[in-house]
């Protein structure tokens, strides 16, 4: 088969690469997540998300082109015009769209709006891109009256690979159920529970910066995506990535975990963590919050 995209990443090894991705690959992945997210004839799905990543050419394009959905165009959304965001819902019957967390974010800024909320009632909202909090899930339902759906995937193996339904939303890590085709297992590592994915999606090859192509490691034919988490009854925990979850002397810490605790706060805008090594301890955390109205 021929290679359909190329896509680059710093994926799981932090090395800028391009990731090769078959027409074949592409095209089963759009149709496994349209099922994931129930797109039909009857879908009418915004899409405003760029579409030099997965989010907006898969997920909101290729994913509704396969179901035969109705796409809306709409303008990249930005700080210019993100408070236009619920207007365009005024002429179009649109029951489905994605958001990145940092989208969701600003949008729990706005006021209530009853006749919004009655508007959007059967809004489908997928949070796609990255890391999703559970207190912006939380802030997001007070405003809305409405639970963000959490999507799980990586570019090396397809795209998306799980979806949340509105249950699992109150599932603390969840990132709900993923598609027939995959399989998962959990490697114990180090005090980790690291997730190991194998797909029939998976990319064809990484190109490095020299445009040398080569394989990535597999472990008996599973992907490490270097994230942690867990997997029971078919649905699939995400707790964080293996760099965000730091061993501080002899304690396992998680700096998303400490990121949602600051974002508790009424005090607190937005809040932000990384780690350096420390001969002693083995990791340092530094915290940067923005405290509202500073």
């Amino acid at each position: 088969f021929k290679i359909f995209l190329i896509i680059f990443t710093s994926g799981t090894t932090g090395k800028p690469k391009g990731i090769a991705i078959s027409n074949k690959a592409y095209l089963n992945s759009s149709k496994s997540f349209s099922q994931l997210a129930e797109y039909s004839e009857n879908s009418v799905i915004l899409h405003f998300l760029p579409m030099y990543y997965n989010a907006g050419l898969l997920n909101t394009f290729f994913a509704a082109f396969v179901a035969k959905s109705t796409i809306v165009i709409a303008k990249k959304i930005s700080a210019l015009n993100i408070s236009n965001f619920w207007k365009i819902f005024d002429y179009e019957k649109i029951n489905s769209t994605h958001v990145t967390p940092e989208i969701a974010n600003v949008l729990t800024r706005f006021k209530k709006n009853l006749d919004l909320n009655k508007k959007i009632f059967n809004l489908q909202i997928i949070s796609t891109g990255s890391y999703l909090h559970p207190n912006i899930v939380d802030k997001f339902e007070k405003i809305y009256n409405k639970r963000l759906l959490s999507c799980y995937g990586l570019t090396e193996l397809g795209g998306p690979l799980s979806l949340q339904c509105w249950e699992n939303t109150y599932v603390k890590g969840s990132v709900g159920y993923h598609s027939e085709e995959i399989k998962i297992k959990i490697l114990n590592k180090l005090s980790k529970k690291q997730i190991l994915i194998k797909s029939p999606n998976s990319m064809s090859f990484f190109i490095d910066d020299r445009g040398k192509k080569f394989k990535p490691k597999l472990i008996n034919g599973y992907f490490n995506t270097g994230d942690i988490g867990d997997y029971k009854k078919k649905e699939l925990f995400i707790f964080g990535r293996r760099k965000d979850i730091i061993k501080k002397g002899a304690e396992i810490v998680s700096i998303p975990n400490i990121e949602n605790i600051f974002l508790k706060s009424k005090l607190v805008d937005e809040a932000s963590g990384v780690s350096s090594f420390d001969k002693i301890k083995g990791s340092k955390i530094y915290l940067f919050v923005k405290f509202k109205n500073s």
